[in-house]
């Protein structure tokens, strides 16, 4: 065989050889996918996010400072959740707990409802509302809800934070605990309106009988109320108003003052206005109604004085006239 052909049939096999063992391998690498394809049929698949998530809102989200308002706290189990098998497992939403803010008052009660109408039960203590499934037969499932349902008051204006919490465990507190998906739920409570109001005692007044007019009246914030506020007093004669004293409400609201000069003011009608400028809880307010004021009606001297006088007047002489008419008849007859 000549060199050159000798060179081409040894390449040849070189080649052949090259081809042999790439097909071996490829034999291989099927045999060893179908191997792996085989064990991911048997072995679950797990494609997780360590992480559970729950939302909390609140409503309603405002209020007035001490009115006695209902509240519906919501927390949602929002998941994602581990995909096993190809199916989406429970977060095991099995617990949670509201933060009742500093300067919101104790509920006394709570209704506990949930997506799935399980039964659930709630612990209240002066700064928290604990919510308990009491098991795994009573979890929350994917995107399901637990509800609290109560009332509370606010005692000054501002936002306050309800923070909320949840886990898989029972109680509240216990097992993993959820990652807050969103913001906590907040509530504005803001300045309650107030009324007032003022009477004077006695009325008409009469100037022929000096003596002194009690001022009184109450502030109030719907049925609450309020105790510890200045309260302005004046008065119109006709002149513009004239402040006559400022007072201080009991812890009942009231309020009296017998400073009014009564016996220094005109005959005529004496308009009385009772004024609380406000605070930073509360709206200020007015006794003037509808545009109207007190009307405290002082009588002149004489229409009482006078008449008295006159009267007496009258029966004196009549006594006179009499006595003299008696002694003439007598002096007659003897």
């Amino acid at each position: 065989m000549p060199f050159a052909e000798a060179t081409i049939e040894r390449r040849m096999v070189k080649i052949d050889d090259v081809i042999h063992i790439d097909k071996h391998s490829i034999v291989m690498i099927a045999f060893v996918m179908i191997f792996l394809a085989g064990t991911l049929a048997i072995t679950p698949l797990v494609v997780a996010d360590p992480s559970r998530y729950f939302s909390a809102t609140i409503t309603p989200t405002s209020t007035t400072v001490g009115t006695l308002t209902t509240f519906t706290v919501t927390i949602t189990d929002n998941g994602p959740h581990d995909l096993v098998q190809g199916n989406t497992q429970s977060a095991n939403l099995q617990s949670a707990r509201i933060t009742i803010p500093s300067g919101f008052s104790q509920p006394a009660s709570v209704v506990v409802t949930t997506s799935n109408s399980k039964p659930w039960s709630y612990v209240i203590t002066s700064t928290t509302i604990s919510l308990n499934s009491g098991g795994n037969p009573n979890q929350v499932p994917q995107n399901g809800w637990i509800k609290a349902v109560f009332s509370s008051a606010a005692s000054a204006t501002g936002l306050y934070t309800w923070t909320c919490q949840a886990w898989n465990g029972n109680p509240a507190g216990t097992g993993t605990a959820f990652t807050l998906s969103g913001p906590q739920p907040t509530v504005t409570v803001d300045k309650a309106c107030t009324t007032i109001t003022v009477t004077a005692s006695p009325n008409p007044f009469d100037k022929s009988h000096p003596t002194t007019v009690t001022v009184s009246g109450d502030l109030m914030s719907g049925t609450t109320p309020l105790g510890g506020e200045t309260v302005t007093l004046s008065y119109n004669v006709g002149s513009g108003w004239i402040t006559f004293d400022t007072v201080v409400t009991t812890s009942l609201g009231t309020y009296s003052s017998t400073k009014l000069p009564a016996n220094s003011l005109p005959p005529g009608p004496c308009y009385i206005k009772a004024v609380f400028a406000g605070d930073s809880n509360y709206e200020g307010s007015s006794s003037t109604v509808s545009g109207n004021d007190y009307k405290l009606e002082v009588l002149p001297e004489y229409v009482v004085g006078g008449a008295l006088l006159a009267i007496a007047a009258c029966f004196a002489s009549f006594v006179v006239f009499k006595r003299r008419n008696i002694l003439s008849h007598l002096r007659f007859n003897i």
